[in-house]
């Protein structure tokens, strides 16, 4: 059942309203106002799901008690009918509107039209309730499988670097067993390999938390509006987003300092810019 709260100091008007929704007892339960500021203090003891708000009325008139409902965050989203017998003008009308009114209706009041207004606004705001909760619980569903995402890429995270330190230990320890030269050096060169390769994982997950933490998520929202990055794409991207130079750029990804302006002419042509300057602002203002 409807709470309908009828904000009117006309006893005459209260009771053609009753009359209209007396075949619909079933379906509306009609509460009553005679002022704006006797309307507010009943809001704050009742749950109701729309206002039938008179224009002229003692205490606090109907304009006035729009503007206080919509700027209270509690009541703003309770849908305003306005009517009135009086103030009818295009102009009248705008100015509900403007503050907030979602109909009109004018005195005196038709049943037809009465229970058809009624019955459309409500409709429309168990629409828009039921929209704004299947939002709501799309959003939240999407955040938890972010969540159990990014634990289960920390847990494999966690496991592949337990690995490659398990893996360093064990080669280091082999390479110091051989008598062989050649064997040896050959053991030595992958070791200092594996070693790079376990730097520079950890200092791109080092970046990327950074990067993800200062920028808002920058680097997570940039790999989902260009998929076709690689990652080597993205650590020059979040290098450029915390304005790197290009030294510190050719120092991070491990690369000659001349060979920072040929990554980031691919990137440019994968993401579409004419200079590295436009590539640049646009990685910034992202």
């Amino acid at each position: 059942m409807y709470k309908i709260l009828l904000v009117d100091d006309q006893p005459q008007y209260i009771e053609q309203v009753l009359q209209a929704l007396h075949p619909r007892a079933q379906d509306y339960q009609l509460l009553f106002a005679n002022n704006g500021q006797r309307a507010l203090d009943l809001l704050k003891e009742l749950a109701i799901d729309l206002i039938l708000l008179d224009w002229d009325m003692p205490v606090l008139n109907g304009l006035e008690t729009l503007k206080l409902l919509k700027s209270t965050v509690t009541f703003a989203n309770i849908p305003v009918i306005m009517h009135t017998g009086v103030h009818t003008a295009s102009k009248d009308l705008q100015q509900a509107f403007e503050l907030g009114a979602i109909d009109f209706l004018r005195k005196p009041v038709d049943s037809t039209e009465l229970l058809a207004r009624l019955e459309n606004v409500l409709s429309r705001q168990a629409y828009m309730q039921e929209t704004i909760r299947l939002e709501s619980e799309k959003a939240a569903l999407c955040l938890e499988l972010k969540q159990k995402e990014l634990l289960h890429y920390a847990i494999w995270l966690e496991e592949k670097n337990g690995f490659l330190k398990n893996f360093e230990r064990e080669l280091g320890a082999f390479v110091q067993e051989q008598v062989n030269a050649e064997v040896r050096r050959r053991g030595q060169f992958l070791l200092r390999q594996l070693q790079r390769e376990i730097q520079a994982k950890s200092q791109w997950e080092g970046l990327r938390n950074k990067v993800n933490k200062t920028y808002e998520n920058f680097l997570r929202q940039f790999e989902e509006k260009h998929p076709q990055l690689s990652v080597g794409d993205l650590k020059l991207a979040a290098l450029i987003r915390v304005k790197s130079p290009n030294q510190e750029i050719a120092d991070s990804l491990h690369i000659a300092l001349d060979s920072v302006s040929k990554k980031k002419l691919r990137l440019r042509n994968k993401l579409g810019f004419a200079s590295s300057a436009d590539l640049e602002q646009y990685i910034l203002d992202f």
